[in-house]
């Protein structure tokens, strides 16, 4: 019961932010939640598991594969489709 009520009250506020920097490279697919920034590279899927969960690819970022998230703001560079729920920020 103590994990149910402790992953009941983690929602994508609570779950930090997560940075791949920009001499990183990920490759495989990711669930977060909370926030993701990209400064490095990215290939494989990005999910969100909580539905006020944000990526942000800024610039220098770049992410090949499908990325589906509530809230995006893509600064850098995205090879793949993008769906999001709520709000897309191309820069």
């Amino acid at each position: 019961m103590r994990n149910r009520r402790e992953s009941a009250s983690t929602g994508g506020s609570a779950g930090g932010t997560t940075l791949i920097s920009s001499d990183t490279t990920v490759k495989g697919d990711i669930t977060f939640t909370g926030q993701l920034d990209v400064e490095g590279s990215v290939v494989g899927s990005i999910e969100a598991a909580a539905k006020d969960a944000v990526l942000r690819v800024v610039a220098g970022g770049r992410v090949s594969g499908e990325i589906k998230v509530p809230h995006a703001t893509i600064n850098g560079n995205v090879d793949g489709d993008i769906h999001t729920s709520e709000r897309l920020r191309v820069g």
